[in-house]
């Protein structure tokens, strides 16, 4: 992945784009989905390959946690074009 250039750069962006949006209120809602990929991986990383699944558990329940806490946030997301 480091020798396409272009990976570890976005993946470093999205990170701090993400942690950014969960600093403020409004915004954490999108930070959550941005960084929800990135703690899929790290979840079955630690599940599948690196023994410590309690590790990939706790970050997995991490993500939850801050979904359900901005769930309203999502509501645009699932009822687009309802009226």
């Amino acid at each position: 992945m480091e020798a396409t250039g272009f990976l570890v750069p976005t993946m470093l962006g999205l990170f701090v784009v993400g942690g950014l949006a969960l600093s403020i209120e409004r915004t954490a809602p999108l930070g959550v989905i941005l960084l929800a990929p990135f703690v899929t991986v790290i979840f079955f990383y630690h599940l599948l390959l690196g023994g410590s699944a309690i590790w990939g558990f706790g970050w997995a329940i991490g993500l939850v946690i801050l979904a359900w806490r901005y769930r309203s946030g999502f509501g645009g997301l699932v009822n687009y074009g309802r009226a």
